[in-house]
């Protein structure tokens, strides 16, 4: 036993993940130090207006690109994943240009869409925002496919180093609610510079020549799927996350929608440690079998068996004493984000036991099943937020919508293992 523990430790993808886990470590501990700091500086109502710009800003941002930064790790060379870094960088730019036009005519379209949060706030910022985070997104492939996993450990560090900075002394010399939301802007624009200057000085990836853009093309239709299959997919993955934060303002106030994203976002620094590296490394490992006609199930198997066991050691406490942890965390003021904390934790354990299933899926080119499976689970997600609100609470709104969450993440993990064992048969199959 000791034995196989000591050769799973020494195993090359375990090492890299722990490289990548170790930045996010850090990153997710600032985070932990400094929420209880920033909640007592800030009252719930401002985490309400944050909520609604994240909410925003990730659902339009994780189609940017139009997904196409996921082939950067599935090019076989380094000179064609950096045409398509290239590729990801003009739509992205494309992108921030277009919503800095559609955002002022949708204003005069729908002035008052959100009823208790003041959009006018914050909307000039959502362009550039997402510029940045795409930005971000694409490097991070790119460093995944180098193989530079210390840079990959090293921006998240900076980016909630620089929002917690911002954010503290903001609330000590401004407490006016709009700067908690200008400090995770400043992080991104921070983790934006760094990782475009280093992917300058190591790659050149912006260095755009002629003879750059017949390839270009060629990789649009090469992979033309992710735009067709993987961005309505991650839309509606992204769409159905964040609905809670563009639906509940209808119904109940900037502060209930503050004790609500509070809540994720505490519970979600656990497995955020964890989860965003074995993503990256774990979806780069799987696209490597697949191009070696290696099998890659029992991967797969593993490594889904170790996050729900992890998952379930870090959130079962709060699953049980959410209210008594939340008080004495963030003070009385985020007692009901307590009650919330208690549904939300075995949702987030089985969404992050689907992380492996979810590399596979894409891994395996399986866009279709994946936004087959997106599509019901959008569907019963915004069914839930539109009529149960209109019977109950906040609080029954919530553990009604964390049903539906584990529900259908335990429908992905399972069809992650079916296709994957699929897989594997088919390739017993051809080698005989």
């Amino acid at each position: 036993m000791n034995r196989n523990l000591v050769t799973f430790i020494k195993n090359d993808l375990f090492q890299k993940i722990a490289l990548v886990s170790i930045g996010a470590a850090f990153a997710q501990a600032i985070n932990l130090i400094s929420t209880p700091i920033i909640s007592r500086l800030f009252d719930p109502s401002a985490f309400g207006i944050l909520a609604l710009f994240t909410a925003v800003t990730s659902t339009i941002g994780s189609i940017a690109s139009l997904r196409y930064e996921i082939a950067i790790p599935l090019e076989k060379t380094k000179i064609g994943s950096k045409n398509v870094v290239l590729l990801c960088l003009i739509i992205s730019a494309v992108s921030c240009i277009f919503l800095s036009v559609a955002i002022p005519i949708a204003e005069k379209i729908n002035h008052n869409y959100f009823i208790q949060i003041n959009f006018d706030e914050f909307k000039n910022l959502i362009p550039l925002y997402i510029l940045f985070s795409s930005i971000n997104l694409t490097i991070a492939q790119w460093t995944c496919k180098i193989e530079r996993y210390t840079i990959t450990a090293i921006i998240p560090i900076i980016r909630t180093s620089t929002i917690a900075l911002f954010q503290i002394s903001s609330g000590l010399f401004q407490s006016t609610n709009i700067f908690l939301l200008y400090g995770y802007f400043a992080g991104q624009v921070c983790a934006m510079l760094f990782s475009a200057t280093w992917a300058q000085r190591n790659g050149k990836i912006f260095s755009a020549k002629k003879r750059n853009i017949p390839i270009i093309i060629k990789l649009i239709k090469k992979y033309a799927f992710l735009p067709k299959l993987a961005a309505p997919q991650e839309l509606l993955n992204t769409l159905s996350q964040n609905l809670p934060n563009l639906i509940l303002p209808f119904f109940f106030s900037p502060q209930h929608i503050g004790f609500y994203w509070l809540s994720i976002k505490v519970l979600q620094i656990p497995s955020t440690i964890i989860g965003n590296s074995v993503r990256q490394v774990l979806y780069a490992k799987i696209c490597s079998l697949q191009n070696q006609n290696k099998p890659s199930s029992y991967i797969i198997i593993q490594y889904s068996i170790i996050l729900f066991t992890i998952g379930t050691i870090m959130l079962a406490p709060v699953a049980i004493w959410g209210v008594e942890i939340f008080t004495l965390a963030f003070g009385r003021n985020w007692t009901e984000a307590g009650e919330y904390s208690k549904w939300i934790a075995p949702w987030i354990i089985m969404g992050f036991s689907n992380i492996p299933s979810t590399c596979a899926i894409q891994a395996l080119k399986l866009q279709k099943k994946l936004l087959c499976w997106e599509s019901f689970h959008f569907t019963a997600r915004t069914a839930t937020l539109l009529y149960v609100p209109l019977q109950y609470g906040m609080e029954q709104t919530v553990a009604a919508y964390a049903t539906v969450g584990i529900v259908f993440n335990v429908i992905l993990i399972a069809m992650g293992l079916y296709y994957s064992n699929m897989m594997l048969k088919k390739e017993k199959v051809e080698e005989k």
